[in-house]
């Protein structure tokens, strides 16, 4: 048994055994309840964060549905799913029993739920939504403990299995990587290990595929080199050095393929748990469990057939509607999750937490949770993983855990930090969790002083002041968001009834387009989908199949594009889209102030100019450069000339504030002009597509298409700019390297144009670096949203007029606290700073001067 510390060490039995098969590859049977009660469980219910004040009783709503009635395709009439509301809080303080009242909304009936072991420290708040299930029962008792049930805390949010595998060395940091996103940093283990997964399912997958060492350096080379160039770019890895990185997985992974693989791929041996492999069911397969709150993302999935051996366990337990395989007959087909792990077997217990949760997800498709497989590609080990009901609940309980901290956007409610420093130094949420730290009082208090030694005071401030105005606007959004839903299901027209149309079905390489087909036609104009919307594709019981693109509406068909394969897609089939609503800005802001916050020289100086308030500095030009210049700025008005010499001379900002119709786009454009014409490098960008390609537009009349690179997806982009991105400029290219052709454009095409949010995520700004970042339309961007692209450049230009167009804010006390104050209002304080542009040619006299009188203080021409 292995024993899992508080710190998160762990110790190996001396009794735990090894063995290699005929295969070559290392083996070990985990079938032992290896996450037990005196280990996994243990810890996490006694590491659980208690309440502050311990209630003594809680009073709940709850609706009860019989598991006939549910979402669960299968199950048992001696067990039942209860939904509860928690309504309110009585004062006892017992850690070993929690009692909740409860009160049935349809009958009224008073019943108690008693919560005891590993539940009783389950954190329970007044407004928290809980999923009873397999309670023991009576009249006016419901009871949740080791032996009985399980609860699910918050059942409406799905914890993705990452998250609930992080949090067992911590749950903070568990909850700090959902709330703070940005542009992942590129790792070489991680990148290797992706290029790897792809290696290995496209091997066990392709038909006709001989899989041998050359045919996988083969597939490297014609392939994924391309797709994963950039990250490549950004390590500074060369082509020889990523291939001898590879070199050992060629190796095992054939090795592999040709010892576990049926025919015509392998000898198809069995594997240790005894079985022989029939087919590959899926690869990347997505699986949302509604019923146990937790989403799953599978490497691979395999049919195996089952055969009796006399080392075969077999296991007389349930796990609520889910068995455990009390016999195993010969011949009966079962599904097997494989996770891959791309570096050495050391134990692990988040691995094997991993494959346990794969194994739960895929009970919902066979009703049985079989075991599932850890390999581990590198020393050529595989482990099988048997999971148990006592596992499970741990894992669970986990989950309860990280959903609690994760569904309260206040922050109030945050996991405790580790006391482990040594772990803090190697995470990748280390300044994060020391800024919503610092000044309370915490064991960790010296560390944390250590990693914010290069903040003022002010930018700790600045910082949880941010914080606070963007989790204000997320509760907003989202509790208006399920007030719409609501709203939308009364009406009955949040669900859309859809069946797929035959020969619909396209699937390109892991992406896979469908058709759906409604009866009458489709409503657009009332906005029910458009293209671009996320959404869910469910099945008539309500289960989550996979999560869809729009590709376009037209009367009663809808296409969508699905990441996966096409196997969970049955023609003539009924199928419900429901539109997802995603949080992604919400979370990149949140990223964005902790990249602000970072000890580097760029971010230092960022943080003096928007937070310390610090006044611009701007730099003489040389003669030369305004002679050649000149005859560019020709065409100008003087406030547009001097709009842009001003740009030129600044070496940190500079405000064109463009009145309606006073030609700041065009200003823009002949800026552009002159920054190429003097050697430089500019990356446009702005809150909008329009507004970019509206620039890009007035550009491409001077400027040679071969100088721009518009980054972004087609779709978002104008069919007249979708010649200036990276996939058509590669396209006209065939006879060329492309590798070192996309190498060349990514790297020296002088303009490169984005949205703010796309700078936020897009690779290639974590590599380059330009000279100016020109910013269109900055009144409309919310301030953390900027900081990645002003962080981009030497120098930045920010046009826009605040008085015409601010940035969207839904939260009322957000807006009147400051949220909806952009950057550029703030930073025109600096009146040395600011270009206006006061002639406008739009409007005629009469209204211009309206507009002049009651909106720009008569300055307007």
């Amino acid at each position: 048994m292995q024993v899992l510390f508080r710190d998160g060490t762990m110790e190996l039995p001396e009794s735990s055994s090894w063995k290699e098969n005929d295969g070559g590859f290392v083996t070990n049977d985990i079938s032992d309840s290896v996450l037990s009660s005196t280990t996994f469980v243990n810890r996490i219910s006694t590491g659980c964060t208690p309440p502050r004040k311990r209630p003594k009783r809680l009073s709940v709503n709850f609706v009860e549905r019989d598991i006939q009635d549910s979402f669960i395709p299968f199950g048992s009439n001696e067990s039942s799913i209860i939904n509860v509301r928690v309504i309110s809080l009585s004062d006892d303080n017992n850690d070993k029993i929690r009692e909740l009242d409860c009160i049935c909304e349809d009958t009224s009936k008073s019943y108690r739920l008693k919560l005891e072991g590993i539940w009783s420290s389950t954190p329970i708040k007044i407004g928290s939504s809980l999923r009873v299930i397999g309670a023991k029962m009576t009249e006016k008792e419901l009871l949740l403990d080791w032996e009985n049930g399980v609860l699910i805390v918050e059942s409406n949010v799905l914890v993705p299995c990452t998250l609930i595998t992080q949090g067992i060395s911590c749950r903070r940091k568990a909850t700090l990587s959902h709330y703070f996103k940005g542009r992942s940093s590129v790792r070489k283990e991680m990148l290797i290990g992706s290029v790897v997964h792809e290696l290995f399912q496209a091997a066990i997958t392709r038909s006709g595929f001989n899989v041998t060492e050359n045919s996988l350096l083969d597939l490297w080379r014609k392939e994924l080199h391309e797709q994963y160039a950039e990250q490549f770019f950004a390590l500074n890895l060369s082509s020889q050095e990523i291939e001898d990185e590879l070199c050992v997985y060629f190796k095992t992974i054939t090795r592999w393929v040709s010892t576990y693989m049926s025919s015509p791929k392998g000898r198809n041996e069995p594997l240790q748990i005894g079985s022989k492999i029939m087919e590959v069911v899926d690869v990347e397969e997505s699986i949302w469990n509604s019923c146990y709150g937790f989403k799953a993302k599978i490497d691979c999935t395999l049919k195996y057939e089952l055969s009796q051996s006399k080392d075969s366990k077999h296991f007389e337990e349930k796990f609520y509607y889910f068995k455990f395989p009390v016999e195993k007959k010969n011949g009966e087909k079962k599904l097997i999750p494989i996770e891959l792990k791309t570096g050495k077997s050391n134990p692990n217990t988040e691995h094997i937490t991993q494959v346990m949760l794969y194994c739960l997800a895929l009970a919902s498709k066979q009703e049985t949770i079989e075991s599932g497989l850890l390999l581990y590609l590198l020393d050529e080990t595989s482990r099988t993983v048997s999971p148990k009901t006592i596992d499970l609940k741990g894992i669970l309980q986990m989950r309860n855990e990280i959903a609690s901290s994760i569904s309260d956007t206040s922050f109030d409610n945050l996991p405790e930090p580790t006391l482990n420093t040594h772990i803090c130094k190697w995470c990748n949420q280390t300044l994060s969790c020391s800024l919503l730290q610092y000044s309370t009082s915490t064991a960790t208090e010296i560390f944390v002083q250590d990693q914010l030694k290069h903040l003022e005071q002010s930018h700790i401030d600045y910082f949880k002041q941010f914080i606070r105005l963007i989790l204000m606007e997320w509760k907003y959004i989202t509790e208006k968001n399920a007030t719409d839903k609501e709203n939308r299901c009364r009406r009955k027209n949040s669900l859309l009834s859809v069946k797929v149309i035959l020969d619909s079905i396209v699937q390109r390489g892991n992406r896979t387009s469908v058709t759906f087909q409604r009866e009458e036609a489709i409503d657009e104009q009332n906005g029910l989908f458009i293209r671009g919307d996320m959404l869910l594709v469910l099945s008539k019981e309500s289960e989550v199949i996979a999560m869809a693109s729009v590709i376009s509406v037209k009367e009663n068909f809808i296409d969508v594009a699905v990441n996966g394969n096409s196997s969970s897609f049955v023609v003539g089939k009924i199928y419900l889209l429901e539109r997802h609503e995603i949080s992604f800005q919400h979370t990149l802001n949140l990223g964005n102030l902790v990249m602000l916050m970072n000890d580097d020289k760029q971010m230092s100086k960022i943080r003096s100019l928007i937070i310390d308030m610090r006044p611009p500095i701007f730099s003489k030009m040389k003669k030369g450069n305004i002679s050649d210049i000149s005859e560019i700025v020709r065409q100008l008005n003087i406030d547009q000339a001097r709009a842009v010499v001003k740009s030129l001379m600044s070496d940190d900002y500079t405000i064109i504030e463009g009145f309606p119709g006073s030609g700041k786009t065009s200003t823009l454009a002949v800026l552009i002009r002159c920054l190429i014409h003097l050697g430089r490098t500019v990356l446009i960008t702005s809150y909008t597509h329009s507004a970019i390609d509206n620039l890009l537009s007035k550009l491409i009349e001077y400027v040679d298409e071969s100088k721009i690179l518009r980054l972004g997806q087609q779709i978002s982009i104008n069919k007249s700019m979708r010649h200036l991105t990276l996939e058509a400029k590669l396209s006209k290219q065939s006879d060329m390297d492309r590798i070192s052709l996309m190498q060349h454009i990514l790297m020296e095409t002088p303009i490169v144009a984005c949205t703010c949010l796309g700078v936020s995520t897009n690779l290639l700004f974590s590599y380059r670096r330009f000279s100016i970042t020109v910013v269109d339309e900055a009144s409309l961007v919310l301030e953390p949203v900027i900081i990645p692209a002003i962080a981009a450049s030497d120098s930045f230009v920010l046009v826009g007029d605040h008085r015409q167009l601010t940035p969207l804010v839904c939260s009322k006390q957000a807006r009147q606290e400051g949220l909806a104050k952009s950057l550029l209002e703030r930073l025109t304080i600096h009146h040395s700073a600011v270009i206006t542009l006061h002639s406008q040619y739009r409007m005629n006299r009469p209204i211009a001067g309206l507009s002049s009188v009651l909106f720009y203080e008569g300055k307007l021409r």
